[in-house]
């Protein structure tokens, strides 16, 4: 911590309010201001959303909206967002736990690529905190940050650039915001269309964007899709177009801007963003959906399925799941809405949807496995016997699959029997199941196939499934197998099934 010395008074020495690794607010003082942030979040969308949307239940905390392709919202979001309501000072706790953060990894080479779970949970807060100061603070605060900028200067690690790059626009925002709504709005279209071209700073001698260009766009999109500005979807449908916006990496947040001001006119270029490009912004765990922010899946079906009453919404996911249309994650959708698509799920088994019943039927069977649902165990287990008895074995891998997961112990004998099959493929996924299922009576045949199977990948997931199915009885075998096992994968994973069974004979 040598360098910390050098660093400002407001970095070292301020109190904290809401930080990471730090006291929180008083549950009186949180619970306070949620409730502050809830109504004006519920009061801000009833204004601006559209009229007429799908007959989709609506989300139980407005702050936590269903997380379709991005990262469920952080907890630690939400008491951000709330303090920002409050006192946004409050914020720069987190700039000073950023600038401790990257001065302990010095020396360590930082690639956003390869970056710890924790080392992203720094960055998104990072992001997140700078982000609603540029929507929240004053101009009061701009010194604060200058002071942020040039303690991360002085630092000059590979994440440097990024950081003073973010905050710089950060004070440009706030700049432009206490002028008065109509020239930040103004301004935030044009950062949309020219942030990359024209502003200072915006393109490097060869002419190519600099990250505070793109920055500009970003943190552009960001302000018109939270304010759900209709004339900024246009401009930023337009921008998307422009080749270096159409990929996904670059163009995905102009994508969330649009899925927050919901205008049906953009439904096909979400749809396509998300369905072709949207797994690129999962890279980025500070990616997350923030807080009171709409899924652009979500958003794609509420404007796709406009009108329509909440059966013909989940009928028309459905044929999408049979190849009917563009499948934009209906299954994921499906799954949000919970208990309320069942029903129409196990009809589905029955009566699969679409011009590609059996793509219907594996998705489905891995909805309802997913979604734990009891009533669908004889559906399913059908389909498993029918593939046991020689029917499709790919309907068979994915009912075997949500079984193991529902946990019935009635479908114990067909998944052994499945675990034994001379397809690899439908036998690994019984065993995987096995797994999911959890009960000892699986524990000799595991152990068999642990110790007499030719292929590694079945002993691997032999060993992976006694993890839970396993007894004291099995350690013995278990450690002698760990001195025979040939394969490194599976021998690994025989010690760390050793390790859990260790901890539950305790």
């Amino acid at each position: 911590m040598g360098r910390m010395g050098l660093l400002p008074s407001w970095l070292v020495g301020q109190p904290r309010l809401v930080c990471h690794r730090t006291s929180r607010l008083l549950n009186e003082e949180v619970n306070a201001m949620k409730r502050f942030a809830l109504f004006h979040t519920a009061v801000f969308v009833f204004a601006t959303a559209p009229l007429v949307w799908a007959d989709l239940p609506p989300a139980k905390d407005p702050l936590r909206q269903p997380a379709i392709i991005l990262p469920e919202t952080p907890a630690e979001w939400i008491e951000m967002y709330c303090t920002a309501q409050k006192n946004p000072a409050g914020l720069l706790c987190y700039l000073r736990d950023h600038v401790a953060f990257m001065n302990e990894r010095k020396q360590k080479s930082f690639s956003v690529s390869e970056t710890t779970p924790d080392e992203k949970e720094q960055l998104g807060r990072r992001w997140y905190a700078l982000t609603l100061l540029g929507d929240t603070a004053g101009s009061d605060i701009i010194p604060a940050i200058e002071e942020f900028i040039a303690a991360r200067k002085a630092q000059g690690d590979t994440m440097t650039d990024f950081d003073v790059a973010l905050a710089e626009v950060v004070i440009e925002c706030i700049q432009m915001r206490v002028s008065g709504r109509d020239t930040y709005i103004a301004t935030m279209l044009d950062w949309v269309r020219n942030g990359d071209k024209t502003y200072p700073g915006s393109v490097d001698e060869r002419g190519q964007p600099t990250r505070k260009g793109k920055m500009r766009v970003w943190q552009a999109a960001w302000a018109l899709g939270q304010r759900r500005v209709p004339e900024a979807a246009p401009v930023l449908e337009a921008k998307t177009q422009e080749p270096l916006w159409i990929a996904g990496i670059y163009g995905f947040p102009l994508i969330r801007a649009l899925a927050q001001i919901g205008d049906r006119n953009t439904m096909k270029t979400i749809a396509h963003a998300c369905y072709f490009r949207g797994l690129f912004d999962r890279l980025f765990r500070w990616n997350s959906l923030c807080p009171g922010e709409v899924d652009p899946v979500w958003t794609y079906w509420q404007m796709r399925t406009q009108g329509m009453s909440l059966p013909q919404t989940i009928e028309t996911m459905l044929g999408a799941l049979g190849g009917d249309e563009l499948d934009v994650y209906a299954h994921k959708v499906l799954e949000a809405l919970g208990d309320t698509s069942v029903p129409y799920l196990i009809d589905a088994l029955q009566h699969p949807r679409g011009k590609d019943p059996i793509r219907c039927l594996k998705i489905v069977a891995l909805v309802l496995g997913n979604l734990r649902a009891r009533q669908a165990v004889e559906p399913l287990r059908g389909l498993l016997r029918e593939a046991l008895g020689g029917g499709d074995i790919k309907l068979g891998i994915e009912a075997a699959i949500a079984l193991g997961k529902i946990g019935d112990p009635s479908v114990l004998p067909e998944l052994l029997s499945a675990a034994q099959s001379t397809d690899f493929y439908f036998q690994a996924s019984a065993i995987r199941a096995l797994g999911y299922l959890g009960d000892p009576r699986a524990e000799p045949l595991l152990l068999e196939l642990l110790t007499t199977h030719p292929e590694a990948n079945v002993r691997y997931g032999a060993a992976e499934a006694l993890r839970t199915v396993g007894t004291a009885s099995a350690m013995p075998v278990l450690e002698q197998r760990l001195q025979m096992e040939t394969d490194r994968g599976t021998r690994g994973q025989i010690g760390t099934t050793l390790q859990t069974l260790r901890q539950k004979v305790r």
